[in-house]
C-alpha cells in the first residue's frame, strides 16, 4: 500500500484490497432483492467510479450478466490514465465492458457519461458504484467538491452503490504522507466535514438528492460499510 497516491489512485491495489471483499457483499444484496436493479430497459447500464484497473468491474459486470437477460453494458472510470490503460489491456470486452480516462469532478466529463447512455437510450445508469473514493475527492476539492460529486453522480443513477471512507481513513492518509516525507492534504484542515463524513454523505444523498437509502450491504475486513441508495423512478 506504500507509495504516492493524491487521489487514491494506488497502483496493484487489489493485491491488499481483493475483489471478493466488495462482490460478496453485492452479492449477497442482490439476491436479497432480487427485483431491484431490473432495468426500465435492456441491457442493464452500469458505471464504475474510481475503477483503478477494472478488476472488480469486471467481476461485477459478469456476476450482474449471470441474472440479466438482457445483458450488461458496462463503463469503467478513473482519473489515473495508466490504471485506465491496464484496465483496457486486461479487461475490456468489445461492447459489454470499456474504460474512460475521466475525472468525474471536471464537468466536461459528463458528456462522456451521458453519450454512454444514450447510445444504450436511456438517460441514467441503473446502477453506479463508488467504492472507496469519497475520501480522496473530499481531501482533493474540500466540503464543497465532495457534496458536488455525490449530487452528480446521484444524478446519474437509478441506484447507487457507496463505499464512504471513515474519518479514521482520513487520519490514516495523513500519516501516509507525513512518514513519506510529503505535506498534508493541503485542504484537510479546512474541511468541516469530518468525524461525521458517513452520517453526513447520507443525510445529502437522501435529503438533497432525492435518494432513498435502500439497503446496508455490511461492513468490509477494513472496517467500510456499503450502502446502496435508490431513486423511486
Amino acid at each position: 500500500m506504500a507509495g504516492h497516491a493524491p487521489h487514491g489512485n494506488f497502483h496493484r491495489y487489489y493485491n491488499f484490497n481483493p475483489v471478493e471483499e466488495r462482490l460478496s457483499r453485492l452479492r449477497d444484496a442482490f439476491n436479497t432483492d432480487n427485483a431491484a436493479l431490473d432495468p426500465l430497459s435492456s441491457p442493464l447500464a452500469v458505471l464504475d467510479v474510481g475503477c483503478n484497473q477494472g478488476d472488480l468491474t469486471v467481476r461485477l459486470h459478469d456476476f450482474l450478466n449471470e441474472r440479466c437477460p438482457g445483458g450488461v453494458r458496462t463503463l469503467g472510470v478513473d482519473l489515473d490514465t495508466v490504471l485506465i490503460q491496464r484496465a483496457a489491456e486486461l479487461h475490456s470486452r468489445a461492447d459489454e465492458v470499456s474504460f474512460e480516462a475521466l475525472d468525474v469532478m471536471v464537468d466536461s466529463a459528463m458528456a462522456t457519461m451521458t453519450a454512454f447512455l444514450r447510445k444504450l437510450g436511456k438517460d441514467r445508469f441503473d446502477l453506479v458504484t463508488c467504492f472507496s473514493i469519497t475520501m480522496w475527492i473530499h481531501l482533493n476539492y474540500g466540503d464543497d467538491g465532495l457534496f458536488k460529486f455525490l449530487r452528480r453522480v446521484a444524478s446519474l443513477a437509478r441506484n447507487l452503490i457507496i463505499e464512504p471512507q471513515p474519518w479514521s481513513c482520513y487520519r490514516s492518509a495523513q500519516q501516509r504522507h507525513r512518514k513519506l516525507g510529503l505535506p498534508p492534504h493541503p485542504l484537510f484542515s479546512a474541511l468541516s466535514v469530518r468525524t461525521d463524513v458517513e452520517p453526513r454523505i447520507i443525510e445529502f444523498v437522501t435529503k438533497e438528492c432525492g435518494m432513498t437509502k435502500h439497503l446496508v450491504l455490511g461492513e468490509t475486513k477494513w472496517k467500510r460499510t456499503l450502502i446502496w441508495y435508490k431513486h423511486s423512478t
